[in-house]
């Protein structure tokens, strides 16, 4: 998004610009979370944890 390129570069942003990059933060946020909510319990459920004797567990 063009406003992210210009608040990291140290730019100005109008009030107005602000609110609308901060909805996009949002979205993307939201976008995050919904991707990793899908992917994480499966990846839970199939990784391979050490047991607390250092053998991993079958």
């Amino acid at each position: 998004m063009q406003l992210h390129d210009r608040w990291t570069r140290g730019q100005l942003l109008t009030s107005e610009e602000q609110q609308q990059l901060e909805r996009w933060y949002q979205q993307q946020d939201a976008e995050e979370a919904k991707q990793l909510n899908s992917v994480a319990p499966t990846a839970i459920a199939s990784a391979k944890f050490p047991s607390l004797d250092g053998r991993a567990k079958t």
